[in-house]
């Protein structure tokens, strides 16, 4: 087996933290749109998961995101699907992503936290990437990079999926929409169209029949 079952376990745990804590609930709901509090300790533990997913520092998600509600569906968007699928699955193609604006992430840019984050934040992964390593590479592969190219996978599968397909419970003058497919493996952000009509609301869930399992 190429896996054991000890294995998938660790996968789906790893995939919870990075993913679920990590990415939906800390990068997107809580940094970027300030949806909800919580204490320091939370604040910083949710804020390393993300970090783990490879998609860039809280300033870098932010921005890119912030901007992406700024200017949906259009050539400004970096998750606009027709700039271009291939490079949401492989995010090293998305020049987008390399780039911040500055006055969409004000906020992140006063605290000394996310700065150290932002200079340093691909040799903060390489020393948390080699001491991990030293302790297990097998446990570095099952909880750690699996996990983060399933995260990265998983987005682009929601990206293209909730501007693509599926229905609009608002008018948001753009071309999100709700796709339960996108619910299920990605913590409820398939219901795009409601979280683009109210961005700030933690929960995504608008109708009995929605799910969001990272509210």
């Amino acid at each position: 087996m190429l896996f054991r079952s000890i294995d998938v376990t660790l996968i789906l745990l790893g995939y919870i933290l990075i993913s679920g804590y990590g990415q939906s609930v800390f990068f997107h709901r809580y940094w970027s749109h300030k949806s909800f509090k919580t204490s320091k300790i939370f604040e910083y533990i949710g804020t390393i998961l993300g970090c783990m997913a490879c998609k860039g520092s809280p300033i870098t998600w932010c921005s890119v995101h912030r901007q992406h509600h700024k200017y949906s569906d259009t050539n400004l968007d970096a998750h606009y699907p027709e700039n271009g699928i291939l490079r949401l699955f492989i995010p090293v193609l998305n020049k987008d992503y390399s780039k911040i604006s500055p006055m969409l992430v004000k906020d992140l840019l006063k605290d000394k936290f996310h700065l150290f984050l932002f200079n340093y934040y691909n040799l903060i992964l390489l020393t948390l990437a080699i001491a991990f390593g030293l302790l297990s590479f097998h446990y570095l592969m099952v909880l750690w990079l699996i996990p983060a190219t399933l995260n990265i996978w998983f987005l682009a599968v929601t990206d293209l999926f909730t501007h693509s397909w599926g229905y609009q419970n608002y008018d948001c003058g753009d071309n999100s929409r709700n796709n339960w497919f996108s619910c299920i493996f990605y913590w409820g952000e398939g219901l795009n169209n409601n979280h683009h009509f109210m961005p700030n609301n933690y929960n995504f869930k608008v109708k009995w029949y929605e799910f969001d399992i990272g509210r």
